[in-house]
């Protein structure tokens, strides 16, 4: 069927869609399927391309093209959108120790008045 990023195409006039096909025995049918709304996520650790920072605008990516791939990716492999969250997971938690560490580090000033 078709992918269709919402935040730069216009929805679609019908309402569904009417897929034709030929069955194994060789009836012609028809399947008529409402349109299905998703959305995306953003990727665990990555910019948001529709923000306006400087890395968003310096990542040079077609965000129509991004938001068909995030949306493929959850649909076809799950397993590595779920793997990636771990790993997003896991890196916060590093980073939040290591700043718990750090901080714990620091020589701690009395300041009189």
């Amino acid at each position: 069927m078709t992918i269709r990023p919402m935040m730069i195409s216009l929805p679609p006039e019908e309402e569904w869609v009417v897929i034709g096909y030929r069955s194994l025995d060789g009836n012609e049918l028809e399947l008529k399927q409402d349109w299905l709304v998703f959305s995306p996520e953003h990727e665990a650790g990555s910019v948001d391309p529709n923000s306006s920072t400087k890395e968003a605008i310096a990542l040079g990516i077609d965000i129509k093209t991004d938001a068909i791939h995030q949306t493929k990716k959850v649909l076809f492999a799950p397993d590595a959108v779920i793997a990636e969250k771990k790993i997003a997971r896991a890196e916060i938690s590093r980073a939040a120790q290591l700043l718990a560490l750090r901080l714990q580090c620091l020589p701690c000033f009395v300041l009189e008045s």
